[in-house]
């Protein structure tokens, strides 16, 4: 939740956060994330110890819209 540092854990009307790990390879572990706002990973990404993730200095995370694909799904398909 340090990824949302807005979002107060106690307020009775908090966003909700789903999130969920998957492992792709060895030394991978993907991280997915379902909120209402992006969130900056910088913090887990601090914590983890890799905050120099990528070579050319770029973040070592991407983040997506979910609306997208919500909009493109239809009632009863799978």
């Amino acid at each position: 939740m340090s990824s949302f540092p807005h979002i107060l854990p106690t307020a009775e009307q908090a966003p909700r956060v789903l999130w969920r790990t998957d492992r792709n390879a060895t030394a991978e572990v993907l991280l997915f994330v379902v909120s209402p706002d992006r969130p900056d990973l910088t913090p887990l990404v601090e914590q983890a110890g890799w905050p120099a993730a990528t070579a050319s200095g770029t973040l070592g995370w991407r983040t997506y819209a979910y609306t997208p694909l919500l909009e493109r799904l239809d009632k009863g398909t799978i």
